[in-house]
């Protein structure tokens, strides 16, 4: 029987610890998935929102280290917004002296350093804000046009929205750990934005595309799935 490989699931703008919930029967068996869930929302929802990235990196942190200190092997994947905490966990994880995970998967973002011209929703007045999710895909229709569903959402979402837009990029020492980064062709995440997590890993990384825009891994969840699984799979082996 393989030993367990962990991996821990960081959430997307609005979503919880239930976004991935489809992933884990498309896994390898012996991949338990470790959904995160960030103050505010799901099973966390009278907590009080946060804004900070490096202050949710923390709280991610504090939730994960008793299983990084047993021993076991695993991994991070971040879509989105979760693919920018995953990166500043690396970088907890790293001055805690903790051992790294054996891959980090950075779905639907460019690298942390690549600059491009940044577009502030989390301000805009009720209506724009909502016209801005519509345009950026990934919410149903039905909860978009329900009002007490987005009276719930929207503090949640504009929340999310402001620790992305105020995150500012801090130049750190290259991390030791294979990265391997998802985009869809149709998404503002350029191929060139991909590459830049090469920046910030001394493992080359691997890039893989799919049709389909910023939410692209939900009709490719299965493709991605099986990447994970070779990935995790062949990189516990190098460890062993």
């Amino acid at each position: 029987m393989k030993k367990t490989i962990n991996l821990f699931f960081l959430p997307f703008a609005g979503g919880s610890s239930y976004s991935y919930s489809n992933f884990s029967s498309l896994l390898l068996p012996h991949i338990n998935c470790v959904p995160i869930e960030l103050p505010g929302r799901g099973k966390r929802s009278k907590e009080e929102l946060l804004t900070d990235a490096h202050i949710i990196a923390e709280d991610i942190y504090n939730q994960i280290k008793e299983i990084i200190h047993s021993g076991e092997e695993y991994g991070i994947f971040g879509h989105s917004m979760g693919a920018l905490l995953g990166y500043l966990l690396l970088h907890k994880i790293k001055l805690n002296n903790l051992p790294f995970p054996i891959h980090f998967f950075a779905s639907g973002r460019g690298g942390p350093s690549y600059l491009n011209e940044r577009e502030i929703y989390y301000l805009l007045p009720k209506q724009e804000f909502r016209e801005k999710l519509k345009e950026l895909g990934g919410s149903p229709k039905e909860v978009l046009e329900h009002e007490v569903l987005m009276d719930y959402f929207e503090p949640i979402l504009r929340a999310d929205f402001q620790v992305v837009e105020t995150y500012f990029h801090k130049e750190q020492e290259k991390l030791k750990v294979p990265f391997s980064v998802f985009l869809g062709d149709e998404d503002k995440i350029s191929l060139e934005a991909a590459k830049c997590w090469q920046l910030e890993t001394s493992s080359p990384i691997k890039i893989h595309q799919f049709q389909g825009d910023h939410f692209f891994l939900i009709p490719h969840v299965k493709s991605i799935c099986n990447i994970i699984s070779a990935e995790l799979d062949n990189d516990k082996a190098k460890v062993n």
